[in-house]
């Protein structure tokens, strides 16, 4: 069974994080894409164009930093980070979004964005955070997974099961 993942992937040093995350927990078989909201669309042509290309190039970017020029890049459009990946990860079938740390965030430790946060706040997707730092150590493994306290059903923790028994990993 193939696992979709999205990462949210801007060129920041944090979101390349996320994409050693994303590599991570796609291993060998499973879907990855990568994905760069545009907050809005400008009215001149001529600005909707480079804003276009800038968004492609940053996914360009990201694309290089995976070693996969092929990996499926979506530029999306809308006014909320969480609501634009929410939809493309509904419309991709993904199980999963993967994004960077807050930039504020200390080498090695977890803080969830407001994009993350709010999906994390009972979005209809798994949410994956990665820890600063993590694109240094693209190569190492994932020792815990991490379970929000109000994980009212149960889900969450379930789905946290079944990917720390494929990666060797403790809940925690």
């Amino acid at each position: 069974m193939s696992v979709g993942i999205i990462v949210s992937y801007d060129g920041t040093a944090n979101d390349d994080d996320a994409l050693a995350l994303g590599k991570m927990l796609a291993g060998g078989d499973s879907k990855l894409a990568l994905a760069y909201v545009r907050h809005a669309s400008e009215f001149d042509p001529r600005r909707e164009e480079i804003a276009q290309h800038d968004a492609e190039r940053r996914l360009e970017q990201g694309a290089s930093w995976l070693g996969n020029p092929d990996v499926p890049r979506h530029v999306v459009l809308s006014p909320s980070t969480g609501e634009g990946l929410a939809k493309l990860a509904e419309r991709e079938r993904a199980s999963v979004i993967v994004f960077g740390s807050d930039y504020r965030t200390p080498p090695g430790r977890v803080e969830p964005g407001s994009s993350a946060q709010r999906l994390l706040d009972g979005g209809p997707v798994a949410v994956a955070v990665a820890p600063a730092g993590m694109r240094t150590r693209a190569n190492g493994t994932i020792a815990s997974i991490a379970v929000s306290a109000s994980d009212a059903d149960g889900a969450a923790r379930e789905s946290a099961q079944a990917l720390a028994a494929l990666l060797g990993a403790s809940v925690v």
